[in-house]
Protein backbone atom coordinates (compact mmCIF):
# COMPACT_ATOMS: atom_id res chain seq x y z
CA UNK A 1 0.00 0.00 0.00
CA UNK A 2 0.99 3.72 -1.09
CA UNK A 3 2.22 5.55 2.11
CA UNK A 4 0.76 9.47 1.71
CA UNK A 5 2.64 11.18 2.46
CA UNK A 6 1.00 14.50 1.72
CA UNK A 7 3.95 16.93 0.20
CA UNK A 8 3.03 17.63 -3.84
CA UNK A 9 4.53 20.05 -6.18
CA UNK A 10 3.89 21.85 -9.04
CA UNK A 11 5.34 23.44 -11.89
CA UNK A 12 5.15 26.65 -13.62
CA UNK A 13 2.77 27.83 -11.44
CA UNK A 14 4.49 31.30 -12.09
CA UNK A 15 6.57 32.59 -14.70
CA UNK A 16 10.45 33.32 -14.62
CA UNK A 17 9.62 36.73 -15.60
CA UNK A 18 7.06 37.46 -12.33
CA UNK A 19 9.26 35.54 -10.28
CA UNK A 20 12.43 37.57 -11.64
CA UNK A 21 10.40 41.15 -10.88
CA UNK A 22 9.15 39.85 -7.69
CA UNK A 23 12.86 39.50 -6.59
CA UNK A 24 13.74 42.54 -7.87
CA UNK A 25 11.45 44.47 -6.20
CA UNK A 26 12.34 42.58 -3.30
CA UNK A 27 15.85 44.04 -3.36
CA UNK A 28 14.92 47.52 -3.89
CA UNK A 29 12.36 47.76 -1.01
CA UNK A 30 15.67 46.36 1.74
CA UNK A 31 16.96 49.55 0.33
CA UNK A 32 14.14 51.97 -0.18
CA UNK A 33 11.97 50.93 3.12
CA UNK A 34 15.22 50.17 4.98
CA UNK A 35 14.05 51.31 7.95
CA UNK A 36 10.42 50.33 7.92
CA UNK A 37 11.81 46.36 7.18
CA UNK A 38 13.93 46.52 10.28
CA UNK A 39 11.63 48.18 12.60
CA UNK A 40 9.10 45.32 11.71
CA UNK A 41 11.20 42.30 11.33
CA UNK A 42 10.40 38.76 13.69
CA UNK A 43 13.79 38.10 13.62
CA UNK A 44 15.33 40.17 15.96
CA UNK A 45 13.47 42.31 19.29
CA UNK A 46 14.10 45.82 19.95
CA UNK A 47 17.60 45.54 21.21
CA UNK A 48 19.15 43.65 17.62
CA UNK A 49 18.86 40.75 19.50
CA UNK A 50 17.88 37.52 17.14
CA UNK A 51 14.94 35.57 18.34
CA UNK A 52 15.06 32.25 15.94
CA UNK A 53 18.16 30.81 16.26
CA UNK A 54 17.41 27.91 13.54
CA UNK A 55 17.38 30.44 10.43
CA UNK A 56 19.53 33.39 9.33
CA UNK A 57 17.53 34.06 5.81
CA UNK A 58 16.74 37.79 5.31
CA UNK A 59 12.96 38.16 5.17
CA UNK A 60 9.88 40.51 4.53
CA UNK A 61 6.42 40.46 4.79
CA UNK A 62 4.60 41.68 1.34
CA UNK A 63 1.93 42.77 2.82
CA UNK A 64 3.50 45.66 4.78
CA UNK A 65 4.66 47.43 1.55
CA UNK A 66 2.80 49.21 -1.27
CA UNK A 67 5.35 48.33 -3.77
CA UNK A 68 4.28 44.68 -3.47
CA UNK A 69 0.13 45.39 -3.85
CA UNK A 70 0.05 44.06 -7.53
CA UNK A 71 2.09 41.42 -6.67
CA UNK A 72 0.08 39.86 -3.56
CA UNK A 73 -3.09 40.02 -5.87
CA UNK A 74 -0.85 37.59 -8.81
CA UNK A 75 0.58 35.51 -5.34
CA UNK A 76 -3.07 35.03 -4.10
CA UNK A 77 -4.33 33.80 -7.46
CA UNK A 78 -1.32 31.38 -7.71
CA UNK A 79 -1.44 29.95 -3.82
CA UNK A 80 -5.06 29.33 -4.04
CA UNK A 81 -4.95 27.46 -7.35
CA UNK A 82 -2.38 24.96 -6.29
CA UNK A 83 -4.30 24.36 -3.06
CA UNK A 84 -6.96 23.38 -5.11
CA UNK A 85 -5.04 21.18 -7.15
CA UNK A 86 -3.20 19.75 -3.55
CA UNK A 87 -6.75 19.20 -1.84
CA UNK A 88 -7.97 17.28 -4.89
CA UNK A 89 -4.80 15.20 -5.61
CA UNK A 90 -3.92 14.21 -1.98
CA UNK A 91 -7.98 13.07 -1.97
CA UNK A 92 -8.70 15.62 0.99
CA UNK A 93 -12.19 15.67 2.38
CA UNK A 94 -14.18 18.58 3.64
CA UNK A 95 -13.70 16.84 7.06
CA UNK A 96 -10.05 17.32 7.15
CA UNK A 97 -9.81 20.74 5.14
CA UNK A 98 -12.76 23.04 4.57
CA UNK A 99 -13.00 23.39 0.77
CA UNK A 100 -14.65 26.72 0.72
CA UNK A 101 -11.71 28.87 -0.12
CA UNK A 102 -14.11 32.06 1.31
CA UNK A 103 -13.38 29.80 4.78
CA UNK A 104 -9.69 30.23 4.91
CA UNK A 105 -7.03 32.16 6.80
CA UNK A 106 -4.36 33.53 4.81
CA UNK A 107 -1.28 34.12 6.61
CA UNK A 108 0.97 37.36 5.52
CA UNK A 109 2.77 36.40 2.33
CA UNK A 110 6.78 36.20 2.96
CA UNK A 111 10.05 36.46 0.95
CA UNK A 112 13.03 34.91 2.24
CA UNK A 113 16.32 35.56 0.83
CA UNK A 114 19.70 32.84 1.99
CA UNK A 115 22.49 34.35 0.77
CA UNK A 116 25.00 31.58 -0.67
CA UNK A 117 27.53 29.86 1.09
CA UNK A 118 30.69 28.52 0.89
CA UNK A 119 29.48 25.25 2.64
CA UNK A 120 30.56 26.14 6.02
CA UNK A 121 28.41 25.62 9.06
CA UNK A 122 26.99 28.87 8.78
CA UNK A 123 25.46 28.84 5.59
CA UNK A 124 22.17 30.57 5.51
CA UNK A 125 19.30 28.26 6.27
CA UNK A 126 16.61 26.46 7.89
CA UNK A 127 17.86 24.20 10.29
CA UNK A 128 15.56 21.25 11.09
CA UNK A 129 12.47 22.04 12.38
CA UNK A 130 8.54 21.70 11.95
CA UNK A 131 6.46 25.60 12.35
CA UNK A 132 3.82 24.34 14.62
CA UNK A 133 5.32 23.73 18.29
CA UNK A 134 2.84 25.88 19.94
CA UNK A 135 -0.78 26.96 20.71
CA UNK A 136 -0.39 29.90 18.77
CA UNK A 137 1.23 28.47 15.83
CA UNK A 138 -1.40 25.76 15.97
CA UNK A 139 -3.84 28.35 13.82
CA UNK A 140 -1.32 27.22 10.91
CA UNK A 141 -2.61 23.74 8.76
CA UNK A 142 -0.58 23.93 5.71
CA UNK A 143 2.06 25.82 3.65
CA UNK A 144 2.40 27.03 0.61
CA UNK A 145 6.02 28.03 -1.12
CA UNK A 146 7.00 29.43 -4.19
CA UNK A 147 10.79 28.94 -5.37
CA UNK A 148 11.38 32.54 -6.69
CA UNK A 149 14.61 31.29 -8.58
CA UNK A 150 16.72 28.14 -9.00
CA UNK A 151 19.98 29.37 -10.38
CA UNK A 152 21.98 27.88 -7.58
CA UNK A 153 23.35 24.35 -6.87
CA UNK A 154 22.49 22.56 -3.62
CA UNK A 155 19.64 24.82 -1.55
CA UNK A 156 17.00 21.69 -1.67
CA UNK A 157 13.73 21.46 0.64
CA UNK A 158 14.35 18.22 2.64
CA UNK A 159 12.52 16.32 4.43
CA UNK A 160 14.49 13.47 6.31
CA UNK A 161 11.80 11.47 7.77
CA UNK A 162 10.28 10.82 4.11
CA UNK A 163 13.94 10.53 2.42
CA UNK A 164 12.36 13.43 0.32
CA UNK A 165 14.77 16.38 -1.24
CA UNK A 166 12.98 18.95 -3.37
CA UNK A 167 14.95 21.18 -5.62
CA UNK A 168 14.19 24.55 -6.29
CA UNK A 169 12.30 25.18 -9.68
CA UNK A 170 11.76 28.71 -10.59
CA UNK A 171 7.69 29.42 -10.48
CA UNK A 172 6.72 26.04 -8.97
CA UNK A 173 5.17 26.04 -5.71
CA UNK A 174 5.65 22.86 -2.57
CA UNK A 175 2.65 22.42 -0.49
CA UNK A 176 2.87 20.39 2.81
CA UNK A 177 1.40 20.08 6.04
CA UNK A 178 2.97 22.00 8.72
CA UNK A 179 3.17 19.98 12.09
CA UNK A 180 5.37 17.33 13.95
CA UNK A 181 4.71 15.01 11.09
CA UNK A 182 6.59 16.92 8.75
CA UNK A 183 10.06 17.80 9.94
CA UNK A 184 12.45 19.61 7.33
CA UNK A 185 14.96 22.09 6.84
CA UNK A 186 16.28 24.46 3.88
CA UNK A 187 19.45 23.66 2.98
CA UNK A 188 22.05 26.24 2.16
CA UNK A 189 22.53 26.97 -1.32
CA UNK A 190 25.53 27.44 -3.27
CA UNK A 191 27.36 28.46 -6.16
CA UNK A 192 25.32 31.77 -6.95
CA UNK A 193 24.29 34.91 -5.57
CA UNK A 194 20.75 33.97 -3.44
CA UNK A 195 17.91 31.64 -3.13
CA UNK A 196 14.43 33.63 -3.05
CA UNK A 197 10.90 31.80 -2.24
CA UNK A 198 7.89 33.52 -1.37
CA UNK A 199 5.55 31.58 1.34
CA UNK A 200 2.23 31.70 3.46
CA UNK A 201 0.36 29.72 5.68
CA UNK A 202 -3.25 28.66 5.90
CA UNK A 203 -4.85 29.27 8.74
CA UNK A 204 -7.91 28.53 10.70
CA UNK A 205 -9.46 31.60 10.91
CA UNK A 206 -11.34 31.43 14.06
CA UNK A 207 -8.49 32.34 16.62
CA UNK A 208 -9.30 33.99 19.40
CA UNK A 209 -7.83 34.83 22.65
CA UNK A 210 -4.32 33.77 21.50
CA UNK A 211 -1.43 35.85 23.43
CA UNK A 212 0.80 36.64 20.61
CA UNK A 213 3.54 38.88 22.98
CA UNK A 214 4.35 35.33 24.07
CA UNK A 215 5.18 34.51 20.83
CA UNK A 216 6.59 37.16 19.03
CA UNK A 217 7.81 35.26 15.62
CA UNK A 218 4.40 34.73 14.99
CA UNK A 219 1.25 36.76 14.44
CA UNK A 220 3.07 39.98 13.40
CA UNK A 221 -0.55 41.27 12.23
CA UNK A 222 -1.67 41.56 15.90
CA UNK A 223 1.44 43.32 16.67
CA UNK A 224 1.55 47.35 17.12
CA UNK A 225 2.69 48.75 13.43
CA UNK A 226 1.84 45.87 11.57
CA UNK A 227 -1.31 46.61 8.92
CA UNK A 228 -1.86 43.26 7.46
CA UNK A 229 -4.39 40.72 8.35
CA UNK A 230 -3.57 37.41 9.05
CA UNK A 231 -6.03 34.88 9.45
CA UNK A 232 -9.08 36.85 8.01
CA UNK A 233 -10.94 35.31 4.51
CA UNK A 234 -10.32 37.37 1.43
CA UNK A 235 -13.46 36.55 -0.05
CA UNK A 236 -11.11 34.82 -2.80
CA UNK A 237 -13.73 32.38 -4.80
Amino acid sequence: MRSENFIRVYDNVLDENFCSSLINRYEQVLVTDADKVKNLSLCYDKAGNKLCDLCNCTRMNTMEHDAFSHDNKILIKAFYSSIKDYIRDCKITSGMIDPNPDNWGWEEFKIKRYLCGDGSSDDEQFKTHVDVRSHAAAKRYLIAMLYLNDNFSEGTTEFPLFDIKVKPKTGSIILFPPMWTHLHRAEPPLDGYAKYICMTYLNYPDITQVDYSKNPLLGESYMEGHSSMAAKTTGQT
